[in-house]
């Protein structure tokens, strides 16, 4: 085995060699607010299982033993050593987590600190060998064998994973001319787009490679701090960089529509390898009640369902309390939210500790919205909310964070209404396809 090849053992997973796996999680998750305002995104469950942790247990069911996180060392809380999820899935050799400490400029800049980490004793680099590098907020169905037995059978330097879309505006789109990528396009007119297959931000490479590009990078004084907009760019066109076309699902987690869809996803079995049994947790069977009807759920431990209740694709997260005569679908209520009596939860997001007071209606049949009652929220009885709004509970950080959203320089949200107990606002996107950019009714009572 070559020195590039060799890493101590870490990487020997089932019967073969496997990648080091290094994940950038550094983000704000601004257009996920409020459920972002105090947590990483990644940490957000979906299916009742954080999104980082369902990619990582995927890689890990593969072979990877070896894992980086890179730009966010909170959570090392989460996920320690590794010795939690290598109890979870009876692994065998051990999982082992890194994390890097150091304040990095951006994801690509996040990578290179971790790329030239060394051995005290040996001087020898820790990160050697093979790499897949893989977003910590996307929902993914992917066969890493053969994503890996592909890449090597294939002379390149970095192999890309591409998924395709209806809608490439919002993506870095790739140019491909003879199996190779050779540029891409941020965000194109899908008119002038030269493909419609996007950058779902995987890539396979080796440590040595990636390296030496940082290093050429440096010397011609070029910007090496994001992948998206400087890594990727440059070595499509410098390097040989081959395309992999995923076809199975990806999402990417960056909205709380995406969000809902990558759970419904999970729900309705789109995702292979995704754990979802038991359905409903046996701490939770004594406690749901009379004509309960379910279906395409997950319900977490600890969760009391009153009588003459409806629930259709929904998943409920531990510790929660839905109460008589509610109707939940397609829906996510997270850990220790109170859903009141005779309510009605239609494509929302109720987030921990939520709390809907009774006979009120969050959401509606509008597919292509997500309403969402941020952590420790109250409503009132009786409330409505429309479909696309927001709220949560009213702290001068949370305001903050709010007005100060911009992505490529524009605000994303429009508060409606601060009444010093709750912060109503509303996505400015559904501001103009709903209200012509005017302000809604934040609530509309229903008595």
């Amino acid at each position: 085995m070559s020195k590039e090849a060799d890493d101590g053992g870490l990487n020997e997973g089932v019967g073969e060699r496997c990648p080091t796996v290094i994940t950038p999680v550094k983000g704000k998750g601004m257009r996920l607010y409020p459920l972002t305002l105090d947590k990483s995104k990644t940490l957000i469950p979906v299916a009742n299982v954080s999104i980082i942790e369902r990619t990582l247990e995927n890689l890990a069911l593969y072979g990877c033993r070896n894992f980086w996180i890179v730009g966010e060392y909170e959570l090392y809380n989460y996920f320690r050593n590794g010795d939690v999820l290598s109890g979870k899935m009876s692994l065998r050799p051990l999982v082992a987590f890194n994390y890097t400490i150091e304040e990095d400029r951006g994801n690509a800049d996040g990578v290179r600190i971790a790329l030239e980490k060394r051995h005290g004793k040996t001087n020898e680099y820790k990160i050697t060998g093979d790499m897949i590098i893989v977003s910590g907020d996307c929902v993914i169905d992917m066969d890493w064998t053969r994503l890996m037995e592909t890449y090597r059978k294939t002379e390149s330097d970095m192999m890309i994973v591409l998924t395709g879309v209806e809608d490439v505006s919002n993506y870095g789109v790739a140019k491909i001319e003879a199996d190779r990528i050779v540029d891409f396009v941020e965000k194109p007119d899908p008119r002038e787009a030269p493909s419609n297959l996007v950058n779902t931000f995987i890539n396979v490479t080796t440590a040595d490679k990636l390296r030496k590009v940082f290093d050429e990078m440096t010397r011609k004084t070029l910007d090496a701090t994001d992948f998206g907009s400087h890594i990727l760019p440059y070595m499509a066109k410098n390097q040989v960089v081959r395309p992999y076309v995923n076809e199975g699902y990806w999402e990417d987690v960056g909205t709380p529509k995406t969000l809902l869809k990558a759970n419904l996803a999970i729900l309705q079995g789109k995702i292979s390898g995704a754990t979802l049994e038991p359905r409903i947790h046996p701490t939770s069977t004594p406690s749901i009640g009379h004509d309960v009807d379910v279906d395409h759920v997950i319900i977490g431990a600890n969760v009391t369902i009153g009588n003459n209740c409806r629930l259709r694709n929904v998943c409920v997260d531990s510790n929660t309390t839905i109460e008589d005569d509610t109707l939940i679908e397609d829906s996510v209520i997270y850990f220790g939210a109170r859903i009141g009596r005779g309510c009605r939860i239609i494509r929302a997001i109720i987030d921990r500790f939520g709390d809907t007071g009774e006979n009120t209606q969050v959401g509606d049949y509008e597919p292509d919205e997500t309403t969402v009652v941020g952590a420790y929220t109250t409503l009132g009885n009786g409330w409505r909310m429309w479909p696309g709004e927001l709220i949560v509970k009213y702290s001068s950080e949370a305001r903050e964070k709010i007005v100060n959203a911009k992505r490529y320089g524009t605000h994303l949200y429009k508060i409606i209404s601060d009444d010093g107990e709750n912060l109503y606002f509303v996505d400015r996107t559904v501001l103009k396809k709903t209200y012509n950019d005017a302000s809604p009714p934040i609530f509309g009572k229903t008595r």
